[in-house]
């Protein structure tokens, strides 16, 4: 009862922002370097037609199949909900954080309702770019970024001698494309195919 009362303070609020007021935090954010995780998919995925198409033509895969069964059982007003949040994550990083891509990562909430594993990100990456960040950018975010946040970049995130080899291999550009990123051709790990296309 009480998580259903703060919600409900919290839907109240979304309608009265305003960008100067939040100015001043987001600059304070900017300064200490505060890392920023915006997970558009979580709330952008439950009203998108085209995640729901690509989410049926995988649903019998696991861990897809027991997954889709409890998202369709939520009930109409989360879906009402997840659009006003959605709307208003996307506008504050507009607002106040296009020139902080350095220090934003790609995430997902996975399994959140309609955010399968590993299908989520991709749909993450989307996100950010129609929010305004470069297709570089966002690569950026889900490369550098999480091994940097990790503090595992001296062996992860870059291409590098010296570094694992985790690399996926596409069937197109993601700097023209965001969307290629979905073309995977081959999954290396550690340098060694782990699956091919």
């Amino acid at each position: 009862m009480e998580q259903r009362k703060e919600e409900s303070i919290r839907m109240a609020l979304y309608p009265h922002y305003e960008k100067a007021k939040l100015a001043p935090y987001a600059y304070r954010i900017k300064q200490n370097k505060v890392w920023l995780c915006p997970t558009l998919s979580l709330y952008g995925n439950f009203n998108n037609t085209e995640v729901r198409e690509e989410l049926n033509e995988v649903k019998h895969l696991a861990p897809a199949n027991g997954l889709t069964g409890w998202w369709s059982s939520l009930p109409e007003q989360v879906d009402k909900s997840f659009k006003v949040k959605f709307d208003f994550n996307r506008q504050v990083l507009q607002d106040h954080f296009l020139d902080y891509a350095d220090y934003i990562l790609a995430g997902t909430d996975s399994p959140n309702p309609f955010n399968l594993p590993g299908l989520a990100l991709h749909h993450e990456l989307q996100y950010l770019t129609e929010a305004g960040f470069s297709n570089a950018a966002v690569l950026k975010m889900a490369t550098y970024n999480a091994a940097n946040y990790l503090g595992v970049l001296d062996m992860h995130g870059t291409v590098a001698v010296g570094k694992y080899a985790n690399l996926l291999l596409l069937g197109g550009n993601p700097l023209v494309d965001i969307q290629n990123t979905k073309k995977i051709h081959q999954v290396l790990i550690k340098g060694q195919v782990q699956h091919s296309n």
